[in-house]
């Protein structure tokens, strides 16, 4: 009898930590429809090329997508695409049930180059090995290598062929009746076969990171050990024997991802344990399943009949929204009593509760029949107070029976002196109530300050620190057996060093490494020993220099760190707030911005050990994360960067000349390049720094635009930096462009060249024109004196012939002087 008590004892306790272990959310996800892709229905294929985009094949068409564009690759006359494959030189192959071929990227753009027709049948299926192509098709295995195509046909005992797969870099064959091939070039060898009691047809072969492999059935895993096929023990056994299994993929050799037809996605670790899901009841959208693939960042592709979903797989968080229970609003506080988890939301308490069904995800359940804004909530020995928009309530953990035991406020806080004292920050001030014998006396208000507080805290010696919005910090001490228990409290207003400043609260005060913290004016305070000041608190501000502190959590395992939720400085409204861990020791351990930016404004942080693992619980204005905090904080891997398409202006392609340097003409000097990512699980979240070097030197803004514009630069050369990083401050590779812009034709060599020769010419020809001129007029000149000089000696003439008239003349009046003397 004891032995069966204890055996009993022993299924109760493993029962209860299979509940706890399964108390997760949905995994982060991205939904695509035809609004985003266009018209494409019936995704039969999913792969993932070399630079990083996801490829999808399609009815006569083939989709791709960059992290920021999606593109539609036409492929006319090919019918349903089935399946697609990356060959080692980062080609990407294609086939369909008539046809196989290749893309090629062609001034940006995928182009579909078909090398052979042929009948392969409607369940084709492709994959890559060394140089070659293998094909499954109905009469056997199709090889085609350097242009040649070759056949081996199935053998005898090789019943209805089903799946194709690579395993440990062999070609694996797994039929109908549950066994499995392996072909070494020549022939087939039977390599294992499940039992008749488990025969099944294969419907995937999984290359396994340990073991043989793993064979997967329509109802059920299967590990290849020697040459049998044994069933692989899940936790998930049951509903794969009662359900369709559609495929099944290894996420990063990590985690091994169960698509169950109608039913979800389950993910199992190497041993066969659950540690996700995401299922119809869950928030996934469809589980019609009809492809799958997976990315380089950790992502699962499922495509159904109405839309694409990337599913984050294995990375340590799952959320918790409307669709898992808890009502659309904000989620206040949230912590756990007894391994049940409350929260403290916008319409009402709830607990949650993990199904006994693996089918069944944990779901937030209404505590109790409340339904107004809560603000506060805690527990204490075995009560749970509430504090909400109407009142302040005591409730039984059993029944969520609840007793009125104050007035509306926002904060509550159970006694370190006297845990059956209970503390009120309502909209009256601050109040006490007291438990005596399951009845709640209430105790007095402190009448001093008429104030709505924020924070409350208590120290070791039952003193009071309270946090008012507009009002600063106060200091409340209590005189021991008062009564009322505030008459003649002392109250002190507590300034800040230096100056007597007086900070305003944002938040809640929190004790740790004996210290009383405070948070006002974006920064973090503490108290001195001893005295009524506050002074900054130096371990924050070394560790966390600019940044603006909006609320401290203490930690429930552990005095070792304290939760921060903080921004950046001149952070816009577009940016979230960051949760991490400060260390005592100075570090500080920031959790991934895909946790908490979702999440909006972060309201409280609680956290836990379920099985030795310790978990976060961090509640905001629009949901609920659960975060497994052994996992890494986030990837640290870095990204893929590339060109997704080069295009001027005006959407002119430009070609790249197979990856040279780019030479563009001088009209086509204003261009731009739209960026792609591999890095998927954050969608499109990324900050871009350009830098470029050439005739000028650069440095663009950092901005969140995908898309970088040159300008109207000068000719010269240029080498183009481009480098993006997430939210989280992961970069990618940097992404270099050498270029050269052409000089206008008006400044090419020639042209310039050809106007040397041009001012030779005119120079020339100014000479030669010259020198006619001078010529003509030396002639003139000769005309001029030649007609000078003639007429001179017709002068001269002439006044020879007027002398030798006048002495003839002159004679013959001297002779007749004579003749008549």
């Amino acid at each position: 009898m004891i032995e069966f008590f204890g055996f009993l004892v022993l299924i109760l306790s493993a029962t209860v930590v299979d509940a706890s272990d399964r108390e997760f959310g949905h995994p982060l996800f991205r939904t695509f429809t035809a609004h985003d892709y266009g018209d494409a229905y019936e995704i039969y294929a999913v792969t993932e090329d070399e630079e990083g985009r996801m490829l999808f094949g399609c009815q006569d068409a083939i989709l791709a997508f960059d992290n920021n564009r999606w593109e539609t690759i036409p492929a006319p006359e090919t019918g349903y695409i089935r399946w697609l494959a990356v060959d080692s030189q980062g080609l990407v192959w294609f086939g369909s049930s008539t046809q196989i071929g290749y893309l090629t990227r062609i001034d940006g753009k995928y182009v579909l180059v078909k090398v052979y027709r042929g009948s392969f049948g409607p369940e084709s299926r492709g994959i890559v090995i060394g140089g070659h192509l293998v094909l499954a098709r109905e009469t056997g295995l199709v090889s085609w290598k350097n242009g040649h195509i070759s056949q081996q046909p199935w053998p005898t005992d090789l019943m209805n062929p089903f799946s194709l797969g690579l395993c440990h870099g062999k070609i694996w064959i797994g039929d109908g009746k549950g066994s499995v091939y392996e072909f070494d070039g020549n022939q087939f060898n039977k390599i294992a076969e499940a039992p008749l009691t488990n025969a099944d047809g294969i419907r995937a072969i999984v290359d396994s990171p340990t073991g043989d492999g793993l064979v997967v059935g329509s109802s059920g895993i299967f590990e290849k050990i020697n040459t049998k096929l044994v069933p692989w023990k899940t936790d998930i056994d049951a509903l794969l024997k009662s359900s369709v299994i559609f495929q099944a993929k290894w996420i990063g050799n990590q985690y091994l991802a169960v698509l169950v037809q109608n039913r979800g996605v389950y993910l199992l670790n190497q041993e066969g344990h659950l540690v996700e899901s995401f299922t119809i009841n869950g928030g996934l959208p469809d589980a019609g399943f009809e492809a799958t693939g997976e990315d380089r960042d950790g992502g699962l592709w499922v495509c159904t009949d109405t839309e694409i979903t990337r599913i984050q797989c294995g990375v340590g968080y799952t959320e918790f929204d409307h669709e898992l229970g808890l009502p659309k609003g904000f989620v206040n506080i949230v912590t756990g009593y007894q391994g049940k988890v409350y929260t403290a939301t916008q319409h009402g308490l709830y607990v949650l509760k993990a199904s006994d069904d693996v089918s069944q995800g944990a779901h937030f359940v209404r505590f109790g029949d409340l339904n107004e804004r809560f603000f506060g909530l805690t527990v204490t020995g075995s009560a749970v107070y509430a504090i909400g928009e109407n009142a302040a309530y005591s409730l039984d953990p059993a029944t969520a029976k609840s007793t009125r035991i104050g007035l509306s406020g926002g904060t509550i806080l159970p006694s370190r002196i006297d845990p059956r004292r209970i503390f009120l920050t309502t909209d009256a001030g601050l109040e006490s109530t007291y438990n005596s014998n399951g009845q709640s006396h209430w105790e007095g208000l402190l009448s001093q300050l008429p104030y709505f507080f924020q924070g409350m805290a208590e120290d070791d010696n039952g003193d009071l620190f309270l946090c008012a919005e507009n009002e600063g910090f106060y200091r409340v001490q209590l005189n021991k057996g008062a009564e009322p228990l505030f008459r003649d409290a002392k109250i002190e207003r507590l300034s800040a060093m230096p100056n007597n400043q007086m900070p305003f609260g944002e938040g809640p005060i929190c004790r740790w490494q004996g210290k009383i913290l405070f948070v006002g004016d974006d920064r973090v305070w503490k108290l001195q020993e001893g005295k009524d000041r506050l002074e900054p608190f130096e371990l924050a501000a070394k560790s966390l220099p600019g940044r603006k502190v909006k609320r401290l959590e203490r930690s429930q395992l552990t005095e070792d760190y304290i939760w921060v939720t903080s921004r950046p400085p001149n952070a816009g409204p577009e940016t979230g707030f960051e949760v991490g861990r400060l260390y005592k020791s100075g570090a500080y351990e920031p959790l991934s911005h895909a946790v908490s930016y979702p999440l909006g404004e972060i309201n409280t942080i609680w956290d836990e050990n379920v099985d030795g693992e310790p978990v976060a619980w961090i509640a905001g204005d629009y949901g609920l994360m659960r975060v497994l905090l052994d996992r890494p904080a986030f990837s640290k891997r870095k990204f893929a960067l590339y060109p997704s398409e080069i295009v001027t202006a005006d959407g002119v392609p430009i070609s790249t000349q197979g990856g040279k340097d780019l030479r563009l003409k001088y009209d086509d000097r204003d261009f731009q390049i739209r960026f792609g990512t591999d890095h998927f699980s954050v969608a499109d979240e990324f900050y871009y720094e350009a830098t470029i070097e050439g005739k000028i030197n650069h440095r663009s803004p950092v901005t969140t635009s995908a898309v970088w514009r040159s300008g109207a630069l000068n000719e010269g050369h240029y080498l183009l930096h481009v480098q993006a990083k997430d939210s989280d401050g992961v970069y990618s590779n940097e992404y270099t462009l050498a270029f050269t812009v052409d000089p206008p034709w008006y400044r090419t060599l020639w042209m310039e060249i050809a106007s040397g020769l041009l001012v030779i010419l005119v120079f020339y020809v100014f000479s030669r024109w010259r020198t006619w001129q001078m010529r003509l007029r030396q002639q003139e000149l000769v005309q001029t004196i030649d007609l000078r000089t003639r007429e001179l000696r017709q002068n001269e003439i002439e006044l020879r012939k007027a002398k030798e008239h006048a002495e003839t003349a002159n004679r013959a009046k001297t002779a007749f002087l004579a003749n008549m003397s």
